[in-house]
């Protein structure tokens, strides 16, 4: 394969990249630039390998994207997938409609992301190093390995951190999300309790209050989320992936349709122009963005002051506990369609220690 002309050595990209760092980046690492646009997980089925188109309308959604690409419809998913497939992506539409009506929007994302599900923001992280790893391992068999061949790709980001508060996650919703959620930041305003039982009493409790006060109403379910009652573990945060990734979620711009003008909540005067199917923002376009490439050799993750045990630690507690709630709530075949194989089963939560 040839290389990009863009190509340069590994090891002048990280020097690069320090040099450059501002507060205000964030990066993805990947080993190598997938065909067709970047979107989240939850987004791929639905979207062709085809080119993105330019559009800066005032209809868009969130007044960011700068080029899009329209998703596919119903009759050409069809086409394209079995009946299994189907199965299993109807499934995962509806538990993340669930998950949106129990912990809002933001939060139902960096739920979904740490907790093995498919999510509506693309993995981004504040650390330069962590994105380079991800761009010079691939996971085979379970183990994160060097790539040595081909090339790897790192994306730099330009993304404001607002900062919010758990009172303003309250009022945050699909419409209003702002354009990047530090899971860092937010993971870190729960408070703290002494043991993983009264963590997930918490949990459980919150799910019940809400539930009972909102009858799972999504008009009604917005203004009650008492996230004040969730608590984790002490230390455990700082164990977690969540920390340890620095991780963040970049949520892409929308053209909706006029769909979104019918449903309860419907969206904002002047955001349901479009006829036909909606069109999602692909990233890798998004105004400031800068692409680094460059080529793998043995050598590459030799450069690298971390291990995979850090970006993925063993005794996660807080991935645990979040994958303890989904899969009490929805049952534990909301996994069935995602790859696990990172994260160990959990059938006992009272075995888990920090």
């Amino acid at each position: 394969m040839q290389n990009h002309p863009n190509t340069i050595p590994f090891s002048e990209l990280l020097i690069k990249l320090k040099k450059e760092h501002k507060p205000e980046y964030v990066y993805r690492g990947q080993t190598k630039e997938w065909p067709g646009p970047l979107v989240p997980s939850m987004f791929r089925p639905f979207v062709p390998d085809g080119e993105s188109f330019s559009y800066s309308g005032d209809d868009r959604l969130r007044q960011y994207g700068t080029a899009f690409i329209e998703e596919l419809s119903m009759p050409e998913i069809l086409t394209h997938n079995d009946e299994q497939a189907i199965f299993q992506l109807q499934k995962r539409i509806n538990v993340g409609k669930e998950l949106r009506i129990l912990f809002g929007y933001p939060f139902c994302q960096i739920f979904s992301q740490q907790a093995g599900l498919s999510s509506e923001g693309l993995d981004v992280t504040s650390d330069i190093d962590i994105a380079a790893f991800f761009a010079t391992h691939d996971l085979i068999n379970k183990v994160y390995t060097p790539s040595i061949s081909g090339e790897g790709i790192i994306y730099r980001f330009i993304a404001k951190n607002d900062h919010f508060s758990l009172s303003n996650m309250k009022t945050l919703d699909y419409y209003s999300c702002p354009p990047f959620i530090s899971s860092f930041d937010l993971i870190q305003l729960f408070e703290e309790c002494c043991s993983i039982d009264e963590s997930i009493q918490s949990l459980i409790e919150y799910k019940m209050e809400h539930t009972i006060n909102s009858g799972m109403d999504p008009s009604i379910a917005r203004h009650i989320r008492p996230f004040e009652s969730i608590k984790f573990p002490s230390k455990t945060r700082q164990l977690s992936r969540i920390v340890q990734q620095r991780a963040g979620l970049l949520i892409p711009d929308m053209l909706l349709t006029e769909y979104w003008s019918n449903i309860e909540i419907q969206a904002p005067r002047g955001k349901t122009n479009k006829k036909g199917q909606p069109c999602i923002e692909d990233l890798k376009k998004r105004m400031g963005v800068s692409i680094f490439r460059f080529e793998h050799n043995q050598n590459n993750s030799k450069l690298l002051n971390i291990l995979p045990k850090q970006v993925f630690p063993e005794n996660d507690i807080i991935c645990y506990l979040l994958r303890f709630l989904l899969s009490r709530t929805f049952g534990r075949d909301i996994y069935m369609f995602n790859d696990m194989s990172i994260f160990p089963a959990i059938e006992d939560y009272s075995s888990l220690v920090f």
